[in-house]
């Protein structure tokens, strides 16, 4: 029966009964190609041919029954072509087949072997067939280096060429070399997943020749081609997926097709062609041993694209080119950003009231307790403010949402969302309030990815100038006002609140640390003695930059130095330092200093 869709179907008689019942708007035939006549009907006769032959078989003929219908196939096709050298084209009635044969002066021979003993792939040389990794399959590696014990010669045209790959079938490349097999290798540095050990080794192969592309930004090499030549005619070819690399070989999955010349020969001929190609292409350049260093800087530069940015020696950089001849040149990302804007959202932060009970957790650090719970809060975000440099607050444009109609929709609610409450020993809220804004900014630092979902909340003072009130997000509250409030501000829980209770100590440590330089600062400031100081301070590793240096240490000076000290944050931070880092503890990363927040 025939079913509607595409056909390539040689009409026989039986289907030609068929088709003379179907509308002739309902079919579409058309005259077999003179030029192709002869492969048609040989491909169309061939299963005409293996249908006859297996029906010999199921009424019980042997395979001498089969010979005889072959071999007067063969007679019909002498008689009508009357070419006489049809008739020794007849199968021998021994009904064998010819599997290897050996030079009489073969060294095999001398060491005791003959020609049944040469190793053979377990798949057929004259059929083509499929690897896919299945279990019952032999392994692809496996294949390779039977095959390449029996070539004559060897070609490869592969993306990548791994060491891990390459090793399992070196010994047999290492063989097929020094008996005089030719081998030709193309490959490629693109994304840097070659090793140059693997193309050191197939240099240093007698009869080996390999050319590489070193181009590194796009390769239009994806082809993986294993071909092997058999002067006997038996020429295969491996296409597929595989790259030299030992998960490909192995336990990748891989499907790769084998074509044999005998059943694909037009095939195979298109491969040889298209590699003979990429040969001479001038894209893929000889390999030698002057090319060591070339191909090693190629292959690290990869990682990088142009116009990406990176940070070296602490300064940040574009990429401007990238070579195999001069490696990675670098330009100042200044250079291109020196009209750079920056950006600060503007919050205001609506916290309901947090009763002691719901207090889930506390600890003491550093004079501090920390507590965690749990409230009802919501965020607004009043507007932004446009500045031309990260912490230029006094040029900055003020940018004010709050008039917009669409202002409702920047609300963000949060039911029972957690917190961590900051109690702090007696102090003014101007020390309070600067205490907070150190850690929003310290956070800014330590936390790059993610410094935007912690607010850090404290009451503002009165007589606060509006620059620096802009450094901070809005708090209206029910609460203390002695607190600082730490929030996450994100619908998933980040893990945030988490790492800054761990590392708490290391962070006030960072602060002292910053607070004791920019108080002797001041000091230095005084005396005039800023030059020497400086130098002796060269050194010293800051959190923030200077554009943040708060009001309030400039104001009070020492005065704001003794009221610091007298809440005894100094003294247990001494303590703590003699104490187990509880970040220690918990494998919590363990800030070693910060970078500043303009870095």
């Amino acid at each position: 029966m025939l079913h509607p869709g595409l056909y390539e179907q040689v009409i026989n008689n039986a289907l030609n009964r068929e088709l003379s019942e179907v509308p002739e708007a309902c079919k579409s035939t058309a005259p077999i190609d003179t030029a192709e006549a002869s492969k048609v009907l040989a491909q169309y006769l061939t299963e005409v041919v293996q249908k006859g032959l297996d029906n010999v078989q199921d009424n019980g003929g042997g395979i001498e029954a089969q010979i005889e219908l072959a071999n007067q196939i063969v007679s019909i096709i002498q008689t009508t072509t009357k070419e006489a050298d049809f008739a020794a084209l007849g199968v021998d009635r021994q009904a064998e087949q010819l599997l290897a044969l050996l030079w009489k002066n073969d060294p095999r021979l001398a060491a005791g072997k003959a020609a049944k003993d040469i190793e053979r792939p377990e798949t057929s040389l004259a059929q083509s067939s499929l690897f896919t990794g299945a279990i019952h399959e032999p392994q692809m590696y496996t294949e390779l280096k039977k095959e390449i014990v029996s070539a004559d010669r060897i070609d490869m045209l592969v993306s990548f060429i791994k060491w891990s790959g390459l090793r399992l079938i070196m010994d047999e490349l290492r063989e097929f070399t020094q008996n005089g097999g030719e081998l030709r290798i193309i490959t490629t540095s693109y994304m840097g997943a070659t090793d140059v050990k693997a193309i050191e080794e197939l240099r240093q192969l007698p009869n080996t020749q390999v050319k590489v592309s070193y181009n590194t930004k796009a390769t239009r090499l994806h082809a993986k081609a294993y071909i092997f030549y058999r002067n006997t005619g038996f020429t295969t070819a491996y296409v597929g997926s595989s790259n030299l690399s030992n998960a490909a070989l192995t336990s990748g999955l891989e499907w790769n097709t084998k074509v044999t010349k005998r059943d694909l020969p037009e095939t195979i001929d298109k491969i040889v062609a298209t590699f003979e190609y990429y040969w001479n292409d001038r894209e893929f350049e000889y390999y030698d041993e002057g090319q060591k260093e070339r191909l090693a800087r190629a292959l690290k530069v990869v990682g990088l694209v142009n116009i990406q940015y990176v940070v070296y020696n602490g300064k940040y950089y574009e990429v401007h080119e990238i070579s195999p001849d001069y490696g990675i040149v670098l330009r100042r990302a200044s250079d291109l950003y020196s009209s750079r804007r920056y950006y600060r959202q503007l919050r205001t932060y609506h916290m309901g009231k947090v009763e002691q009970s719901e207090m889930v957790s506390s600890r003491n650090v550093a004079g501090m307790k920390l507590m965690t719970g749990c409230c009802d809060f919501s965020v607004d975000t009043d507007g932004y403010l446009d500045m031309q440099d990260l912490h230029d607050c006094r040029t900055a444009r003020h940018v004010d949402l709050r008039e917009d109609p669409k202002a409702g929709s920047y609300r963000r609610s949060y039911h029972n969302k957690r917190i961590l409450t900051v109690k702090l020993p007696d102090m003014d809220e101007d020390m309070r309030y600067t205490l907070g804004l150190l850690f929003s900014e310290l956070f800014r630092s330590l936390y790059p990815a993610g410094w935007a979902y912690l607010a850090v909340l404290a009451k503002k003072p009165e007589d606060l100038e509006e620059t620096y009130s802009l450094l901070t997000y809005d708090l209206e509250e029910e609460n203390s006002t002695e607190n600082l409030y730490i929030v996450e501000d994100s619908e998933l829980d980040l893990g945030l609140l988490d790492s800054v209770i761990r590392n708490m100590p290391r962070m006030m440590e960072i602060l002292e640390d910053y607070l004791s330089w920019h108080l002797e600062k001041l000091g230095e400031e005084a005396a005039g003695e800023r030059a020497d100081r400086r130098r002796i301070r060269r050194g010293k590793k800051r959190s923030l930059q200077e554009g943040t240096l708060l009001p309030f240490w400039r104001r009070k000076g020492e005065q704001s130095s003794e009221a610091f000290g007298g809440t005894g944050l100094s003294k247990a931070l001494r303590q703590q330092k003699k104490s187990t880092d509880p970040c220690e503890k918990t494998g919590a990363y363990r800030c070693q200093g910060v970078r500043s927040a303009g870095s």
